[in-house]
């Protein structure tokens, strides 16, 4: 540490910054969890003593920890409950749907119950239908500041959702997905249903008849939302829809803006409801009208 500069400031050096930054995105514990050579009778403190199952980091995790996975493939159902949980991949990068791999063969993979909880970089492979590789707020509740980044969701044709973010009566604001990539599923790609929400950067390979977002507000306002520069991309041409918009509230808003739509039928198939609501989109090189 070298102090310097103004009055009462104190500079640091790169590695101490780094490590100042790090103790800030890693706070809590760092557990490990090794498919292929750990064992949940482990204390899962590093990689030596890793935990065989996410589970067993789950079961001793608490609020604002960490829990690094090795490559390797997950066949399990995850609740996470603890505030601040980072859940991270450490294998191949997840939005190429290489390892660490979720595999969802009887009900949502991951459910989140709790506020400020981060994904990054997992794949998810979803044979399921009418289920979720990430469910957020799927019960009358509602939870906060969800951050989903650097993941691939994969349906094989049949799984349902990849991201399904808010249900009937319950909401997950301030949701942010970003850099996924959506392949092959069966529904829909990304539900949102609640307010302050974000979808940037991501791209979709929407299947036939299926949905790639599907915007689900209620009857009197639409809080604020925003997709971003995002690329949708279908083999079906006649009836794939890249995003839809339920429903006409009266209040609130909805910013689509930036995002890019190949081989899709015509405008309505890209932005189902487009007055008021976007911005400057394109059809291949033309322009999405507004209205």
């Amino acid at each position: 540490m070298v102090e310097g500069g103004a009055e009462g400031t104190v500079a640091y050096s790169p590695a101490e910054a780094l490590s100042t930054l790090m103790d800030a995105v890693l706070q809590g514990v760092v557990y490990y969890v090794d498919p292929n050579s750990g064992a949940d009778s482990n204390d899962g403190k590093s990689w030596a003593t890793a935990f065989a199952t996410v589970q067993a980091a789950i079961d001793v995790a608490e609020d604002w920890d960490t829990i690094l996975l090795a490559g390797g493939d997950y066949a399990e159902q995850i609740i996470i409950t603890q505030r601040g949980l980072k859940l991270v991949g450490m294998g191949n990068h997840g939005f190429t749907r290489g390892s660490p791999l979720f595999l969802n063969e009887d009900d949502h993979s991951i459910i989140i119950r709790a506020h400020d909880v981060e994904i990054c970089n997992i794949g998810f492979y979803n044979l399921v239908d009418a289920k979720a590789c990430i469910a957020i707020s799927e019960l009358p509740e509602h939870w906060w500041r969800t951050y989903i980044h650097d993941c691939g969701f994969s349906g094989d044709g049949t799984g349902y959702y990849g991201i399904y973010a808010g249900a009937v009566a319950a909401e997950a604001p301030y949701t942010i997905v970003e850099r996924c990539r959506f392949y092959n599923l069966n529904g829909v790609a990304v539900r949102l249903n609640s307010s302050a929400m974000v979808v940037k950067d991501c791209l979709f390979d929407v299947r036939a008849a299926a949905i790639g977002i599907e915007d689900v507000p209620n009857s009197t306002s639409r809080p604020s939302r925003a997709i971003l520069n995002n690329k949708f991309v279908t083999l079906d041409s006649t009836n794939a829809v890249a995003i839809t918009v339920t429903n006409t509230p009266s209040a609130g808003n909805l910013l689509i803006d930036g995002n890019r739509f190949v081989n899709f039928a015509d405008d309505d198939h890209c932005i189902s409801k487009r007055t008021g609501y976007t911005g400057l989109n394109y059809l291949g090189v033309t322009a999405v009208p507004i209205t």
